[in-house]
């Protein structure tokens, strides 16, 4: 069953000069923002555009999730769960926003990144590449985190952060305090020059939040 349907004459041209079209919730008659077309947002879930927010591209809005302000999600990118991107925020290329997190203010999330879990992305952050900030992750600028690659037998991302008072460690789809990043390195590759590289990789994510 539809949720929404697109008002043809209304609409706004995209960087693209593709055009973006405001939606219609079927039920209610509320008037929401701009989408390329149907495959930018899901018919099931709550899932909404607000306000002048766009999605368009290949970018894909599900589940519960939120955009809103002025808002721009276009590429590849993906939000859904309970994901809310608004005010100027802009997420594209092939990144995610999930879960709970927010991506507000100026903040872009771009390339490869992943924010997930209850992480809040704000003021004029950027967080790119291959980063992945989750928890209760807060990065206001680019200096909240840092990423450092290629690592590993898989040349794979390992980004730092705060969440809370823990310098959490997270790639590929493990996260975790230092210990226990350690302990999983230990564990997998031991003393080899694999090993090593990850244990300096710590070593330059301590300094640069004075751990």
């Amino acid at each position: 069953m539809k949720k929404y349907e697109l008002i043809e004459s209304d609409f706004v041209k995209l960087l693209t000069g593709k055009r973006a079209y405001r939606i219609k919730r079927i039920s209610t008659g509320e008037i929401g923002g701009f989408i390329e077309s149907e495959k930018n947002l899901a018919h099931d879930g709550d899932a909404w555009v607000y306000g002048a927010a766009q999605v368009s591209g290949d970018a894909w809005v599900s589940g519960d999730a939120q955009v809103s302000g002025a808002a721009q999600v276009s590429g590849d990118a993906w939000v859904y769960g309970a994901a809310q991107v608004s005010g100027d925020a802009w997420v594209y290329g092939a990144a995610q926003v999930s879960g709970d997190a927010w991506v507000s203010g100026d903040a872009q999330v771009y390339g490869a990144a992943q924010v997930y879990g209850a992480a809040w992305v704000y003021g004029a952050a950027w967080v790119y590449g291959a980063a992945q900030v989750s928890g209760d992750a807060r990065v206001k600028d680019s200096r909240c985190y840092i990423t450092i690659s290629p690592l590993g037998s898989r040349n794979s991302a390992l980004t730092g952060f705060m969440d809370g008072n823990t310098l959490r460690f997270s790639t590929g789809c493990y996260s975790g305090d230092e210990n226990e990043f350690l302990a999983a390195v230990k564990e997998k590759h031991g003393g080899t020059s694999l090993g090593k590289e990850y244990v300096m990789a710590v070593e330059l994510i301590k300094l640069r939040f004075g751990k």
